[in-house]
């Protein structure tokens, strides 16, 4: 597959690491590959997973369609750009999701066909970076049916146990099974744990009710304190994040007590975690934590995805730049294809460009909490926000972003706790309204979402 174009558009963009032990690694996410764009199982439509309420495309392109989660090429192409950049990264991780949206109605799908989408991507990631680690976590649409991944083994925990921690080790590969969770040794001082988050989820019937699915909360905690005690740092990657969405101010993915769990557990280990990095959402965003004194102690990243489905973003994958002895991230890199010029171009392959460089284009010294915090107070700014959003949704224009709009956008990324966010919602607005994972506000809010158009 020649790449030479992909090459001169990223390779000038590449920042020069001048400590000696800085390295890279990769975080893709939310792939949701749809083996039935342009053949849909369904008369009428494009795709299986076209987005609820969407008419389907008069013209839908080669390189896919923001109606639909994105064909086999698409997603090859983006792997074998992540590879023109840069070979030879450290690690890469992986936030979930390689399932499209499909509704249960569809009969096709099985947990086989879960399984089989997952092992398709695995193998090209494989395959493209051979000898390079790469540590995945579970999404809420890799299981079948969607969301509702269960706290006790299961054949798709088993399944996937071989497929990804064949060379971890035995107790990863238990506790994955157990409860679709594990942690594993990137390197000497530094780990990833990969939490099944969506255990959490409030969308997930099967877990309702119980204060610690699976064991992970008590996991997580002994994990942490045995890193503490060798004095090792450690990531924290899963798909389902903590906190309140930044677009629709009534949609919370955590349950209540579980949300307060979590950011008590990180709150007590914030000087063992390195990172948080989630996903799920398909924007590109952040949101910070802070101790009981209001000091900023970590910062969870969540990254846009693959999928431009239901026109939420435009295709994107991100690259961290860490510090190898402390696991302290430094800068990130976000690159994405403009998938409306790629149609309208009929581009032989995707054109991936570097969307934006962290530090750069935030004028921050890296991305560390406090550094963070010093571009989350920015985003009062009108500038800042401004460009801020325009990531947010990596290029897609939703156009202008004012009150309750902005509103949202600050909240969430300040206020992970919900209590806390509705103070600073009231602040803002005047006023608390009700949060409900699936109220009415949320279906106008995605219906709103569904009908921006994108531009080239």
């Amino acid at each position: 597959m020649c790449l030479s174009g992909v090459w001169l558009a990223v390779a000038a963009v590449l920042p020069v690491l001048t400590v000696a032990d800085t390295g890279r690694f990769w975080f893709i996410t939310d792939i949701h590959y749809d083996p039935s764009y342009l053949r849909p199982h369904q008369r009428g439509t494009v795709c299986d997973s076209l987005g609820a309420g969407m008419d389907p495309p008069v013209n839908p392109g080669p390189w896919g369609d923001h109606a639909c989660d994105p064909p086999w090429h698409t997603i090859n192409s983006s792997v074998y750009a992540m590879k023109a950049i840069d070979p030879s990264p450290d690690f890469i991780l992986r936030g979930g999701d390689d399932v499209p949206h499909v509704d249960r109605a569809l009969l096709n799908y099985t947990a086989r066909t879960v399984v089989t989408l997952l092992s398709n991507i695995t193998q090209l990631l494989e395959e493209v970076f051979p000898g390079v680690p790469i540590y995945s976590s579970l999404g809420n649409h890799d299981y079948w049916i969607k969301n509702q991944l269960p706290d006790t083994p299961n054949d798709v925990y088993n399944e996937l146990a071989d497929l990804w921690l064949s060379r971890v080790g035995q107790y990863a590969w238990d506790t994955f099974r157990r409860g679709g969770y594990y942690s594993a040794q990137l390197r000497p001082g530094l780990r990833v744990m990969s939490l099944n988050s969506n255990l959490f989820y409030g969308r997930n019937l099967v877990t309702e009710g119980e204060e610690d699915p699976a064991g992970q909360f008590a996991w997580m905690e002994q994990e942490l304190q045995e890193a503490r005690g060798n004095m090792d740092k450690v990531y924290i990657i899963g798909h389902v994040p903590p906190g309140t969405h930044e677009r629709i101010f009534t949609k919370r993915d955590f349950r209540p007590n579980h949300n307060k769990r979590y950011i008590g557990i990180v709150r007590k280990y914030a000087d063992v975690i390195s990172g948080q990095m989630f996903a799920h959402e398909h924007f590109d965003t952040f949101r910070m934590m802070y101790d009981e004194q209001g000091a900023p102690i970590s910062t969870v990243f969540l990254s846009p995805a693959i999928t431009p489905w239901k026109r939420r973003n435009n295709p994107a994958f991100r690259q961290y730049v860490y510090e190898r002895t402390t696991g302290e991230l430094q800068d990130y890199l976000q690159y994405y294809a403009n998938l409306t010029r790629a149609n309208l171009l009929q581009l032989a392959d995707m054109d991936w460009q570097l969307e934006y460089q962290a530090t750069v284009d935030y004028g921050i010294p890296d991305v560390s909490p406090v550094s963070m915090e010093t571009l989350r107070n920015s985003l009062n700014e009108g500038d800042t926000f401004e460009k801020y959003y325009k990531h947010n949704s990596v290029g897609v224009d939703y156009g202008s972003c004012v009150e309750d709009c902005k509103a949202a956008q600050l909240c969430s990324t300040h206020r992970v706790d919900y209590d806390e966010y509705d103070a600073c919602w009231g602040a803002r607005v005047g006023g608390v309204k009700g949060h409900r994972a699936d109220g009415l506000l949320t279906v106008l809010a995605l219906a709103v979402m569904s009908s921006v158009c994108c531009f080239i």
